[in-house]
């Protein structure tokens, strides 16, 4: 048997003493792997690159996080590790080389940040690949760049089909990086993707960037556990999280979900009794179609509009777009630079893509 624990993101600007509950210290000591989004790199760079939205780093309280929770893995795929750069990522492998703590989703060239974790304990053979939608910092397979790994790159399939040929694990894991943030719920897109991921052979996906929990699915006993939400963000108030405790043995996959509570700033496990209810309401959300359609109709405008400051409402969002991008590339006022990228961003993640397609 090989138990694991997964969290969703995590990025310190603050001291940890004494903010983690001895329920959680608990459940992490009696893990064999401990596993973290790492949100941000830890570097003394102080030089941000310029990119659509906050430049975000770890502290340096991040190295007794790390300890006092023992954490062992660290995924790297995800929108703020190269917010200062090839440095920032280079420091932050560095830092975790020398603790000792294994990493994946990001690397000096694509080829590299493709390879999955590959753990082996109990003769149980496990496979950790770690992706990300397209944002600042990712690179293609083919990349001989520094970045990380994307969930949409035309080789993903491919990898996974591979590895399940050619290293035979006893289970597939995907932990992803994407989707609509601040929302409870999944947007459409990314569960037909989870869907089709799972139907190659992938035997459980774990998703964060949310920064809100939302419920799961079972498919035949391969599972999609579509955001874990928070562990600890303090660039803003977390609002929900998950620990999810994982269990695989030879014969199947199992699992548990606690409930965090994160009350006066420090984290703790939920009652079981909130906690199933919490992701009861989560999963029943998952299947209220009135809901998710709502989500399109309201949560989008309002992730768009933070996002280019201004909305017509009378207007359709491709238009909103559209407008937004020809004003700003031909406003001689402002950054020019910062511009294109916020440009090229609306243009190349996947999110916003599936946000024009839904609002024509």
């Amino acid at each position: 048997m090989i138990k694991l624990n997964f969290v969703g993101d995590v990025q310190i600007n603050s001291s940890v003493e004494n903010r983690i509950d001895d329920s959680v210290l608990r459940l992490f000591k009696n893990s064999d792997f401990n596993c973290i989004n790492l949100e941000g790199p830890i570097t003394t760079n102080l030089n941000p690159d310029l990119k659509a939205g906050p430049n975000l780093c770890q502290n340096e309280n991040i190295d007794q996080f790390l300890d006092i929770l023992k954490i062992d893995v660290a995924f790297l795929a995800n929108n703020h590790i190269m917010d200062f750069g090839a440095s920032g990522l280079f420091e932050t492998i560095k830092f975790l080389e020398n603790k000792k703590i294994q990493y994946t989703g990001a690397a000096v060239k694509g080829e590299v940040a493709y390879i999955p974790l590959r753990i082996e304990k109990n003769n149980i053979k496990l496979s950790i690949f770690n992706f990300s939608e397209t944002q600042h910092g990712a690179i293609n397979f083919i990349d001989d760049q520094p970045g990380y790994a994307k969930l949409f790159d035309s080789k993903v399939d491919d990898l996974i089909i591979q590895e399940k040929t050619e290293q035979s694990p006893d289970y597939i894991i995907i932990y992803s990086h994407g989707g609509l943030e601040t929302v409870d719920v999944p947007i459409k897109f990314f569960r037909e993707k989870y869907d089709k991921l799972i139907d190659l052979g992938v035997d459980c996906i774990i998703g964060s960037h949310p920064h809100r929990s939302q419920g799961f699915k079972n498919l035949d006993n391969s599972f999609i556990f579509y955001s874990l939400g928070d562990f600890i963000f303090d660039y803003s108030k977390s609002g929900d999280g998950l620990v999810l405790e994982l269990i695989a043995t030879k014969e199947n996959l199992d699992y548990k979900l606690h409930s965090l509570d994160f009350t006066n700033n420090k984290i703790s496990l939920a009652n079981e009794d909130f906690s199933l209810n919490f992701i009861q309401n989560l999963n029943n959300k998952i299947n209220n179609e009135e809901y998710l359609a709502g989500i399109y109709k309201e949560e989008y405008k309002k992730q768009l509009l933070s996002l280019l400051q201004s909305l017509d409402e009378k207007k359709s969002l491709t238009l909103v777009i559209k407008d937004f991008v020809k004003r700003t590339i031909n406003n001689p006022t402002g950054s020019y630079e910062y511009k294109k990228i916020l440009r090229k961003h609306i243009e190349l993640n996947e999110t916003y893509q599936d946000l024009i397609k839904h609002n024509r």
